[in-house]
């Protein structure tokens, strides 16, 4: 893949001389990327090279912004890699060292160019808390009683099971929606490639925020790991003497995940297999704890319930209403589906869907229950990988180039980010 000429870059101006000795935008091709990107690694800050980094990302899909845009991308790497270690043995993982998302959120990580893009984005966000939370904001300035807390929501599920539909009209921090405001000022990026960037300013907002307001926030993100829900739980009792948490907890099978992120665009989260299966075995494997945590904060919770896809519609497997004190199952033979299957039988799910040919019987048998609109927009998305599994079809899908569909997006396309 050969980029356009430096002047054509998008986003980005060209200066009026390159820097000499540097490698310019217009000899950055995917075969070069790494190797350029390396040499532009090594040279002085003063030497303004954030043009051609950017290139080096557009040119190879597999560079992440972190690894192009940052002042020390190999400590940063070792950081990865300690982070990758806790999961496959933590006795040998360095606890003393930050997440990579905390390192990326210091100060003099990212080039300044990336700074300025960074601080923009978290303005935005403290606007769009300051529209929703107007009467704690107001109590902060004003007033020496503190406003009366609003509830918060955990909805878990793996990509595409529905959360974020799920948390339509309340306002939630959505990591994919920053990665969409980086990938406006930086047109013809991915999701993956800015994925870590996006996580990180989430976190460097979330947390402070939440310390200024008294008020826990909702964020619309996986909570499929025991860490991540007790965590959030947690930060809510620290917040809140009262009941103020909204549990929902959807379960999806993995063809329909599938097909979902198939029918994604390319400012919609994408992944591979392998990634995706890992989501869902991991929301069946620990929506035991889940329960337990939930029933174990009962005196926080407000309601709870778990639902599971049909083929049609989601349906209410288990629940504990909002002002009842019993949790109810409302299908004992799906809960026990749901919240019971052995890592035999869930791998088994996995391998079938794995090995599952997209052909015209499947995506009918998939479309039937589905409404006109739907079935439509399914047999469209799926027709485009027909006679590959759902493997080869993921794959193929996560390495689309990305196209700006937005309208932020073709706005910003000639703007310098910052």
């Amino acid at each position: 893949m050969t980029i356009q000429p430096a002047t054509s870059v998008p986003g980005v101006a060209a200066p009026a001389l390159a820097e000499p000795g540097l490698p310019t935008a217009a000899s950055i091709n995917s075969s070069t990327a790494r190797g350029v990107l390396n040499q532009l690694i090594g040279t002085p800050l003063s030497e303004n090279t954030y043009r051609e980094r950017l290139a080096c990302m557009i040119a190879d899909p597999s560079i992440t912004s972190w690894q192009a845009l940052t002042r020390d991308p190999g400590q940063l790497q070792r950081l990865q890699d300690n982070e990758r270690l806790r999961w496959a043995d933590p006795a040998a993982a360095d606890e003393t060292l930050p997440t990579l998302a905390q390192a990326l959120g210091k100060k003099n990580v990212w080039l300044p160019e990336v700074d300025n893009l960074n601080a923009n984005i978290l303005k935005h966000l403290t606007a769009q808390v300051a529209e929703k939370y107007l009467t704690q904001f107001q109590s902060i300035l004003q007033d020496p009683a503190p406003a009366l807390l609003q509830d918060v929501s955990i909805v878990r599920g793996a990509p595409s099971a529905g959360k974020t539909t799920f948390l339509t009209g309340q306002f939630a921090l959505n990591t994919d929606v920053v990665k969409n405001m980086i990938q406006n000022r930086m047109p013809g990026t991915s999701m993956l490639q800015v994925h870590d960037q996006g996580a990180a300013l989430v976190q460097q907002f979330m947390s402070p925020m939440e310390k200024r307001l008294g008020q826990p926030l909702t964020r619309d993100a996986l909570y499929l790991w025991p860490n991540d829900f007790n965590q959030k739980i947690a930060d809510i009792a620290r917040l809140s003497q009262e009941p103020k948490l909204h549990f929902h907890d959807i379960q999806v099978d993995l063809a329909t995940l599938c097909c979902r992120i198939l029918k994604r665009g390319t400012d919609e989260a994408v992944m591979d297999f392998n990634v995706l299966s890992q989501f869902f075995s991991a929301g069946l494997e620990h929506r035991g704890p889940s329960i337990e945590s939930v029933k174990n904060s009962q005196d926080r919770l407000k309601e709870y319930s778990l639902s599971a896809w049909n083929g049609q519609q989601n349906v209410l497997v288990a629940q504990r209403a909002p002002g009842a004190k019993d949790f109810v199952i409302k299908d004992q033979a799906l809960f026990d589906k749901v919240t019971a299957r052995d890592s035999r039988s869930v791998q088994a799910e996995v391998e079938r869907v794995r090995n599952t040919v997209i052909n015209a019987p499947f995506i009918e048998a998939f479309s039937a229950p589905l409404t006109p609109a739907q079935a439509s927009a399914f047999g469209a998305a799926l027709r485009r990988y027909e006679g590959q599994t759902f493997e080869q079809a993921l794959k193929q899908h996560a390495q689309r180039k990305p196209v700006a569909t937005s309208v932020a997006a073709r706005v910003l396309a000639s703007v310098v980010p910052g």
